[in-house]
């Protein structure tokens, strides 16, 4: 005989213990951000919390979106356009881009630190944008949102579980 109770239960510290690394990385930024020891963790854990908010992935909660972060409507745009007499595309003109996709996202500069720390590597990096899973994105495609442009640098399957994606993205001054 089943009992429902029982397989729900089970089912509930299923996910708890499914989601128990995630947990455990999130009060690590935790403790690491305050910078006291509060919370008893493994170094390991406090600084694999501090990393992950250095990326500033914590708006990432358990690998999903958090839906209230994702307040600006941005466009993927693919280049398609022409070149000019020397053989360099036109991609400052705007005819030259096609739309793909509309999607809602999290547009967040870097912070000070996190842009001293990538000055360090060479990095490019000006803006994380964060949004909802989709495939068919590239590096070849550039962002808009409002009058906006950003060539995206890098794009991040967060925990490669295929529902948000973390783009790492630099301004284009026009």
């Amino acid at each position: 005989m089943e009992n429902p109770l029982k397989d729900a239960v089970h089912g509930i510290v299923k996910g708890i213990n499914a989601r128990l690394p995630t947990i455990l990385l999130l009060l690590g930024a935790a403790t690491a951000a305050c910078g006291i020891g509060l919370i008893y963790l493994p170094a390991g854990v406090i600084a694999a919390g501090a990393a992950m908010m250095a990326l500033g992935v914590l708006l990432i909660k358990g690998g999903m979106v958090d839906a209230g972060k994702l307040r600006h409507r941005i466009a993927f745009q693919r280049f398609c356009g022409e070149q000019d007499n020397f053989g360099d595309p036109l991609q400052a003109d705007d005819a030259n881009w096609v739309h793909v996709a509309t999607v809602w996202a999290a547009v967040n500069p870097i912070s000070g630190r996190e842009f001293y720390a990538a000055e360090q590597s060479q990095s490019e990096v000006s803006h994380k944008i964060s949004c909802r899973y989709r495939t068919g994105l590239d590096t070849a495609m550039r962002i808009t949102c409002g009058s906006r442009r950003f060539k995206i640098i890098s794009i991040i399957d967060w925990e490669e579980r295929h529902e948000s994606l973390l783009i790492m993205c630099k301004e284009l001054v026009q």
